[in-house]
């Protein structure tokens, strides 16, 4: 599982640079928020899942070494498409110093781990 696209990422960095591509280490917390059975089993609908139903988790992971980075987000399941999306902003929990010292962008700098481009 990889939490940094480094095709797009790599393209807003300085020159010489590339973002490493975070590792899942592991899953440090993860909650969910489910639906009461009586929004689901609404009985004007039977037993149809009611439209606009979603699982909304909150998960904290950490990258492998040498990122070690703790991030935290939401992530949503719509129960009737199926589909996942990431909701509000990455947070990162921990200190990166000047580990991302190749990106200006905020966000990228929560997730980036700069290391040299190879030739």
């Amino acid at each position: 599982m990889k939490t940094t696209n480094s095709k797009n990422t790599n393209k807003t960095i300085k020159d010489g640079f590339k973002c490493m591509d975070l590792v899942l280490h592991k899953i440090e917390f993860a909650s969910v928020r489910i639906p009461p059975t009586m929004v689901v089993k609404d009985p004007h609908v039977g037993d149809a899942i009611a439209r606009h139903l979603e699982l909304s988790y909150r998960i904290v992971v950490r990258a492998k070494w040498p990122s070690e980075a703790l991030l935290e987000g939401i992530i949503v399941k719509d129960l009737l498409s199926g589909r996942w999306r990431v909701t509000g902003e990455i947070e990162r929990n921990n200190r990166y110093g000047n580990t991302s010292h190749c990106v200006v962008d905020p966000m990228l700098k929560k997730l980036c781990y700069c290391i040299p481009r190879s030739k």
